[in-house]
C-alpha cells in the first residue's frame, strides 16, 4: 500500500469517526432536552426567568418575573412547571436568562416572604 493510500484511507476513518461523533452528540442532545423537558419544577430550584413579556399563562414553556414573584410567594406552581418553585422557609432566588427590557404593564405582586 502507498503513501497515498494510506493516507486516503486514514481521512476516510476520521471522516467516519468525526461523523459518528456527531451523530453520538446528537442523540445524548435528544435524549437529555427530553429528560429536561419531562422535568417538573421542584422546590428549591432557582426560579429563572426566561421571558421578557409580562403575563401569567400557565403552561406556555415561559416563565415571565410577574410568574417568577408568583410562585416565591406562595411556594407553589401556578404555572404548569414554566417556573420553579419557591420553597417555605428558604431564600427564593430569582434569576434571569433574558436579554432586553421587561416592560411592565401593570404593578407586579409584592415580594412577601422569605
Amino acid at each position: 500500500m502507498t503513501a497515498m493510500q494510506n493516507t486516503s484511507r486514514l481521512t476516510a476513518y476520521l471522516l467516519m469517526l468525526s461523523v459518528l461523533t456527531l451523530i453520538l452528540l446528537g442523540a445524548l442532545r435528544e435524549a437529555t432536552a427530553g429528560n429536561l423537558a419531562g422535568r417538573r419544577a421542584q422546590a428549591g430550584d432557582p426560579i429563572v426567568v426566561n421571558s421578557l413579556a409580562d403575563t401569567a399563562s400557565a403552561g406556555d414553556d415561559s416563565c415571565t418575573l410577574r410568574e417568577a414573584i408568583q410562585n416565591a410567594n406562595t411556594n407553589s406552581d401556578s404555572t404548569d412547571a414554566d417556573c420553579g418553585i419557591g420553597q417555605a422557609g428558604e431564600i427564593d432566588t430569582i434569576t434571569f436568562d433574558v436579554t432586553g427590557t421587561i416592560s411592565i404593564s401593570a404593578v407586579l405582586p409584592g415580594i412577601t416572604g422569605s
